[in-house]
């Protein structure tokens, strides 16, 4: 009789197999602690792993993730909070570049050609060898002021074309963009305005597409605005007061 119940009488080891099987069935929450990232294969985790819709942005490292963790098209716009995204986010030429709107006094010269020369330029988008830019300049002999936007590039050897050109002369459709190409066959886009009244452009002529030679590749428009003297409404988006003033706006996309 003594021998049977010594048969009966458990092992170490087995005692202890039976207290991490009770502790594995009868406490999965004390289990689940003694898990951690150490006890899990690198990269053996799946999406299929994970409940849908049970991730937070908490869960995520802040700036840990990048493009390659990612499955093409597996990331919606409701998966992304709203005006969380910012520009770093993006490489170059997915976003298009807004540009602000500039308010500008403008230069006086006793006619066009003088004030457009002193005029300074004002940068609107650079972009590799490429710089957008307007001028605000007063002739002051006819009493006149004018908004014009402009492109240059800072390497020989590009090209663009824009609907303004047949208008204004710039170059044609062959012809190359240089550091020495004139302003006014650079020309975007341009409008005037006489004293006490306003003008406004942004419409197809704004248009334009260039090419550098480092690879740079832009698409985008120009728009604007301008006053000479005084108008009503208190002056607008121009300001209150007399004065000569140009608005400048835009968009550039690259590529």
């Amino acid at each position: 009789m003594r021998s049977f119940l010594a048969r009966l009488r458990p092992t170490p080891a087995l005692a202890v197999a039976l207290v991490a099987l009770l502790v594995a069935l009868g406490t999965p929450s004390y289990a689940a602690k003694l898990i951690t990232g150490k006890d899990i294969k690198n990269n053996s985790v799946t999406g299929g792993d994970i409940k849908n819709s049970s991730l937070t942005g908490k869960d995520v490292k802040n700036s840990s993730l990048t493009g390659g963790d990612l499955k093409n098209n597996t990331v919606l716009s409701a998966d992304v909070k709203n005006g969380s995204l910012l520009a770093a986010d993006f490489k170059a030429g997915e976003l298009g570049q807004g540009i602000a709107r500039k308010r500008v006094v403008a230069t006086e010269g006793a006619d066009d050609d003088q004030a457009r020369l002193a005029a300074p330029e004002i940068v609107l988008f650079k972009e590799g060898v490429f710089t957008i830019y307007g001028k605000c300049y007063h002739d002051t002999t006819a009493d006149r002021t004018y908004y014009t936007t402009y492109i240059k590039t800072s390497r020989n050897g590009a090209i663009f074309d824009s609907r303004n050109d047949s208008e204004d002369g710039g170059p044609n459709d062959d012809d190359f963009l240089n550091i020495g190409t004139d302003e006014e066959s650079r020309e975007l886009e341009d409008t005037s305005a006489s004293d006490g009244n306003t003008s406004m452009s942004a419409e197809d002529d704004s248009d334009f597409t260039a090419f550098g030679p480092d690879g740079t590749a832009l698409r985008g428009w120009t728009g604007g605005a301008v006053k000479n003297g005084t108008i009503g409404q208190n002056g607008g988006p121009f300001g209150a007061g007399s004065g000569n003033i140009c608005l400048f706006t835009g968009a550039v996309f690259t590529g």
